[in-house]
């Protein structure tokens, strides 16, 4: 008998840890934080549906108060996962939909929506459902990179992306696979992009814009200015930081990049002093 209480015990241990890490893990914040009109905007990922939530919240409140809303996208969930691609433009979101769902065409993953039309979190159930609307609606236009590089190859092997915002109708994206890398841009409906870029990652990258010029930052802390004419690298701003060990903190108002190393992100101390004490500026 005290034998099986003693098992009981060990299983539930172990039940309450992979429930507690699980937990853990959908508040690993996406990528980056976006402050914006005195705002902070920061995306999360259900684990359970591989939704994303977008959390809003104001300057001097913690993050662990933010509004929850439901972003009708998502990321993959087979290896490598690539982190949740997103930004906000003026009055628009854009994010690429890679849920892996039979229902969920790729080509169709790049989504663009309004702020104002995300409704608040409330249930997997409702979430779910706005989910299954975003599969075949907001599409921006053809995810052209996508299809670029699978019709180069069928075998998606250091496969990784990203995109960010220049305008409310006007994206840059940086996308790679098996050694090459190559930049997109779409303005005034149309796609344009770079000449393949021989660049090994085998990691995820972020890009960020700033000054009207965009930037890719490699998972070792190397940077880039990148565009469709080519790229250049920029030894003098190498962060002394792995990019999978921090978040990105953009300043939408003050055009300023910035980062705070994920351990030193505290969800219940007030976000303007959290990042008074802990961010390291890049641009």
């Amino acid at each position: 008998m005290n034998q099986f209480i003693y098992h009981s015990k060990i299983v539930f241990t172990c039940l309450f840890l992979a429930s507690l890490f699980s937990s853990l893990s959908a508040q690993e914040i996406e990528r980056k934080i976006i402050i914006k009109n005195n705002k902070v905007y920061y995306a999360t990922i259900d684990e359970e549906l591989q939704l994303a939530k977008l959390h809003v919240s104001n300057m001097e409140d913690p993050l662990k108060k933010a509004k929850v809303l439901t972003m009708p996208a998502g990321r993959n969930y087979s290896e490598p996962i690539i982190p949740l691609c997103w930004d906000i433009a003026d009055k628009n979101i854009f994010a690429v939909n890679f849920i892996t769902n039979a229902t969920n065409s790729r080509i169709l993953a790049l989504k663009v929506f309004s702020l104002s039309s995300l409704k608040e979190w409330t249930d997997r159930e409702s979430a779910v459902n706005q989910l299954e609307m975003s599969f075949q609606q907001n599409t921006l236009t053809y995810f052209d990179p996508y299809d670029f590089v699978t019709d180069r190859s069928s075998i998606l092997e250091n496969f990784f992306f990203d995109g960010i915002a220049l305008s409310d109708s006007a994206i840059c994206m940086a996308i790679a696979n098996r050694g090459e890398l190559s930049i997109w841009k779409y303005e005034q409906k149309k796609w344009e992009h770079s000449e393949i870029i021989n660049l090994p990652v085998d990691n995820y990258f972020s890009l960020v814009t700033h000054k009207q010029n965009v930037y890719l930052i490699l998972s070792t802390g190397k940077i880039y200015s990148v565009s469709i004419n080519g790229i250049k690298e920029l030894p003098e701003k190498k962060l002394n930081a792995l990019l999978p060990e921090i978040v990105l903190l953009i300043n939408k108002k003050d055009d300023t990049i910035k980062y705070i190393q994920r351990k030193n992100i505290n969800k219940t101390t007030p976000f303007n002093e959290l990042i008074n004490k802990n961010v390291v500026n890049i641009f």
